[in-house]
């Protein structure tokens, strides 16, 4: 009988079937990274938040009446991911108890971990995951020891949706008496935020829309970028992945999270300026959108899904928003482990000699004129 037959032709009984794991998997990076490769198989894969979720479930269902042909084929695609499914009679796959999800749950994860490579890029820090040797763990509960993920190049876009589900557990407000600044966790344990704010305050709240409030220490800070590093022990964040602030194009979409509320932190979207300026020293590049003074601290993403940036204080750069390029952070002053593999050193370099060129094609106001500042005849230097 054909794979691709939706019903029997004899006693017309249905011949689609469910496609399902026998496990969830446990680890939220992992199940995050998962559900964007599964998204990307298109129909009859589910899309990236429905597979996210489906993922966490004690008897993940990826897929529900499909036929047999679409099924197998599915199973091939998830096979290359490392996992293994089966394909059971439509309407007949009813969920694990959360008991018996949970015993499974952990031992699928690091079965995942042994089973799946996660390419450099996908680490905020090399310490993020323990080192697993790909073969290392067996197989158990769904999962299968075979192929690495296939990521695509560069990894796919997210929505605005997608964005903030991926970076609102790991953002966060920094308090240090009155003062108030957006941070968000840039390593395990770490949370990186203005320095201004933790100015003589070793000590600092940090406010989780999903834990609470939490106490950090001051650790590491570097003055010159206005940027400050908090550890918070045992806070169970998983960090944001970092980017290359290089990479960035001109009229580019990126996200912006900050100004913390009872909701959890607000998600901006914005646009990258054309002018790279320097203040201070430093290169920033320009944002543009509804960027609020609570935003500043917060992190800047890109369409993929990596900080490319923090929101700089706006009385640092003339009252207009601006983003501090998160490669400072780990070329520069070393708050941060440098991602792996690492960003294009040469692209870096150039984008600050832009900044620089900027600066000094400038021409600033002349005092009390109350003229704008002259543009110079050539094009201004654009981010890239």
């Amino acid at each position: 009988m054909p794979l691709a037959t939706a019903a029997c032709p004899f006693c017309k009984a249905s011949l689609l079937v469910d496609v399902a794991l026998a496990a969830p998997v446990d680890d939220e990076r992992i199940r995050y990274q998962l559900a964007r490769a599964i998204a990307s198989l298109g129909p009859p894969a589910p899309g990236f938040s429905t597979a996210q979720r489906a993922l966490a479930d004690p008897r993940p269902v990826l897929a529900r009446g499909i036929s047999r042909l679409a099924a197998r084929h599915l199973l091939e695609s998830l096979a290359d991911f490392g996992l293994s499914g089966t394909a059971e009679p439509a309407g007949t796959v009813a969920p694990r108890s959360a008991s018996g999800g949970r015993r499974l749950a952990m031992a699928a994860t690091w079965a995942a971990l042994g089973a799946v490579t996660i390419a450099g890029a996908f680490l905020a820090t090399r310490h993020v995951a323990p080192s697993v040797h790909r073969g290392a763990a067996p197989s158990h509960a769904g999962l299968a020891q075979t192929r690495s993920i296939p990521w695509s190049s560069p990894s796919p876009s997210l929505s605005l949706k997608d964005l903030s589900a991926l970076a609102a557990p790991a953002t966060v407000e920094v308090r240090c008496g009155d003062r108030r600044s957006t941070g968000f966790f840039g390593a395990r344990d770490l949370v990186l935020t203005l320095a201004q704010v933790t100015e003589g305050c070793p000590a600092v709240e940090i406010v989780s829309a999903g834990r609470g409030t939490l106490r950090g220490q001051v650790t590491a800070q570097d003055a010159r970028l206005g940027v400050t590093l908090i550890r918070v022990t045992g806070s169970g964040a998983e960090p944001l992945r970092l980017g290359d602030a290089s990479s960035l194009h001109s009229g580019e979409r990126v996200a912006i999270l900050g100004g913390l509320g009872p909701g959890g932190p607000a998600l901006r979207e914005a646009r990258m300026g054309t002018i790279a300026r320097k203040f201070g020293g430093v290169a920033y590049l320009a944002l543009e959108g509804d960027i609020q003074p609570g935003d500043a601290g917060g992190p800047v993403m890109d369409e993929h899904g990596y900080v490319v940036g923090v929101v700089a204080a706006m009385e640092k750069t003339g009252g207009e928003p601006f983003l501090l390029p998160i490669n400072y952070t780990y070329d520069e002053s070393h708050l941060l482990e440098r991602p792996s593999p690492g960003p294009n050193l040469k692209r870096w370099k150039a984008l600050l000699a832009e900044a620089e060129l900027a600066e000094k094609l400038r021409v600033e106001p002349t005092p009390d004129s109350g003229t704008p500042p002259l543009q110079p005849s050539q094009p201004s230097p654009s981010i890239q």
